[in-house]
């Protein structure tokens, strides 16, 4: 962090000089942008307000149409050098002064679609990238997400079509498998059911217990493996004029073996919490997706994985509030998602600048971040 903000200071430093040669050259527009760049990413950087205010004196007493003409030729170049930003600023201040000054117009709008389209091919690259590191790790619903914005922007952008296919036929297989538990779970309740209306306490005992292995935090399944079990201790002599057989035997070790084994392995994958947190994320269901993997974390704040797609849930719900903050703040100090940290940083920057929380270290360095991504932006080939 030392490191970093040392960087900014002399890049700001380099934008200072620069501003005191332009004003030494007479080049007083282009020392005010220089100036004015430097206050948006440090207002209180040196003397640079009083710069600002002694330049804009001094350009005020200068014939309009001189100005009008700096302005204008600043746009040109800019434009010519591809520098969107710098063009629109420029030929912007020409068009309030005169709208209809030379071809201003024109290049105005040449400026807006050229960084409007090189806007576009970033953003669509980012989201392509991040889907493909999603599916790498098997997030298929983060991934999924990804994929779907780019083809809301770029419909036929490189092979995001047939990945999409790949991902939903992959989430269909998953939501038929958790169909299928659950239509034998309520299969198991309506066979306990019937076996304790009969009274058939020891087969009631055995297919609760399968269902305790499968739902161990229904409580309703607990209850009735009580009451089961209760009834089943109050009927000894049922149980001691049994004759077991070789076929009863059979049963039992089958029985004794799916309970011990297999169903817990079923249930494992069958209601694995990250299935049915993806499937509630595909279905736009965030709210209940991130409640998932809260109470995952809850019980295992080891599992790190998991918070990047907290994360990107709380982004997707507009999140800030303290849990959300928390969750922002663990990524960025444990440098986990790299490719959400603008996002995080935006959030969060934006957060403590409107409550105006100015004196806490976490602020001041997030605030550097942003900064250093702005500074970033504006001068790619120093970052």
């Amino acid at each position: 962090s030392v490191t970093k903000t040392r960087a900014e200071k002399e890049f700001l430093q380099d934008l200072y000089n620069l501003a005191k040669q332009h004003t030494a050259a007479g080049n007083i527009v282009q020392a005010i942008n220089t100036y004015e760049l430097i206050e948006q990413k440090h207002p209180n950087f040196m003397d640079v307000r009083t710069k600002l205010q002694d330049l804009r004196k001094l350009q005020s007493k200068k014939p309009a149409e001189k100005t009008l003409e700096e302005n204008y030729t600043l746009g040109v170049q800019a434009l010519k050098a591809k520098n969107w930003t710098g063009a629109i600023i420029a030929l912007e201040k020409v068009k309030a002064v005169d709208p209809n000054y030379l071809k201003v117009k024109e290049l105005l709008a040449q400026a807006n679609q050229g960084l409007e389209e090189e806007s576009t091919e970033t953003i669509l690259s980012q989201y392509y990238a991040d889907g493909v590191d999603a599916l790498n790790r098997n997030e298929l619903g983060t991934a999924l997400a990804f994929f779907e914005k780019v083809r809301n922007i770029k419909p036929n952008y490189k092979n995001t079509a047939s990945l999409v296919a790949k991902i939903e036929r992959s989430l269909k297989t998953e939501t038929l498998r958790e169909q299928n538990s659950k239509e034998y779970v309520n299969s198991l309740y309506d066979k306990a059911l019937a076996a304790m209306q009969n009274k058939d306490w020891m087969q009631a005992v055995l297919i609760l217990e399968k269902l305790r292995l499968l739902q161990p935090d229904d409580g309703n399944v607990t209850n009735l493996l009580a009451e089961a079990r209760e009834n089943l201790k109050l009927t000894p002599g049922k149980l001691k004029n049994r004759t077991t057989t070789k076929k009863d035997k059979l049963y039992y070790v089958a029985g004794a073996f799916a309970a011990l084994v297999v169903l817990p392995l079923f249930g494992f994958v069958l209601f694995a919490p990250t299935s049915r947190a993806r499937i509630y994320y595909l279905r736009g269901n965030y709210p209940k997706a991130a409640l998932i993997y809260e109470r995952i974390l809850a019980r295992h704040p080891e599992r790190m994985r998991l918070y990047v797609a907290l994360a990107n849930l709380y982004l997707l719900m507009g999140r800030t509030d303290e849990k959300a903050l928390k969750v922002f703040r663990l990524l960025l100090n444990l440098n986990l998602a790299t490719n959400i940290h603008p996002q995080i940083n935006s959030v969060l920057s934006q957060k403590f600048l409107t409550e105006g929380q100015r004196d806490n270290d976490d602020t001041i360095t997030i605030l550097e971040n942003e900064l250093k991504m702005e500074l970033q932006k504006q001068n790619p080939e120093k970052a």
